[in-house]
């Protein structure tokens, strides 16, 4: 009868790193999986937010051109930045009353607003990628020691 020969799984490797690696493997892998969660929330946010797309806010420019306000109004869709922005715009065009000054200071905040949560999560990102290379350096430098 010949002996079968037990194939490692794939879990059973991932010990066995784990093992070799000691503390900083677990660290490292603790960092990639929460480097991995950030990038898939930023995909799933921008692909939410599409950004890029501009079709909403070039009819609604057309028809603000073609001065039917309210229709170009109620085209925009509130939860994309860019039409956000057009329409608080419009409605502060329409507004005769509001300085002009104080429509673009509103417009620049809340597009930083915006900006600045679409650039969430990205500072632990940072973190992680520069603290990485140097936790595998100092993996290295105690397995030498070991």
């Amino acid at each position: 009868m010949i002996n079968e020969v037990e194939t490692p799984s794939f879990l059973k490797l991932l010990q066995q790193l784990l093992e070799i690696g000691g503390p900083v493997v677990w660290i490292l892998l603790g960092f990639s999986v929460i480097a991995v969660s950030i990038v898939l929330i930023k995909i799933w946010q921008i692909m939410l937010l599409s950004p890029e797309s501009t079709t909403t806010a070039k009819k609604a420019i057309l028809l603000w051109k073609q001065n039917e306000p309210e229709q170009a109004l109620s085209l925009l869709k509130i939860s994309k930045p860019l039409d956000e922005l057009l329409a608080l715009s419009m409605e502060g065009l329409r507004q005769a009353e509001i300085p002009k000054e104080l429509l673009k200071e509103e417009l620049q905040r809340v597009a930083s607003l915006r900006i600045n949560q679409l650039r969430s999560y990205l500072r632990p990102l940072e973190v992680i990628a520069s603290l990485s290379p140097l936790l595998g350096l100092f993996g290295t430098v105690l397995g030498m020691i070991l």
